[in-house]
């Protein structure tokens, strides 16, 4: 019976020491892959930043060249246009009058 005891003890530690390899050796791979992910993460959060940095350049130059005096001055130099004047408008009463619809006309 001691014997038996005595074995049972041996093999619990052999169990316990191959156990404590197996959760050391997993410890070990996990924490190595937490590593890798954290430099993933940050190479990320690095790209999100240049990424708003770029969005916020781009919205000023949006801002600037959508100002009004901008393209007003650009339109008149380009393209011969100028703000409309009331004398181009032109009455409602001027309007033909209305068609009649196509089933009227012969």
């Amino acid at each position: 019976m001691r014997r038996h005891g005595i074995a049972l003890r041996r093999t619990a530690t052999v169990l316990f020491v191959a156990l404590a390899g197996v959760l050391s050796l997993g410890l070990y791979v996990v924490k190595h892959r937490v590593i890798e992910l954290e430099g993933r993460l940050t190479e990320i959060n690095r790209g999100i930043a240049r990424d708003q940095q770029a969005i916020h350049v781009l919205r000023a130059e949006w801002s600037y060249l959508n100002e009004p005096a901008r393209l007003r001055d650009l339109a008149s130099r380009h393209l011969g246009m100028a703000p409309a004047s009331g004398g181009q408008f032109g009455a409602l009463l001027a309007l033909p009058a209305r068609l009649a619809p196509e089933e009227e006309k012969p």
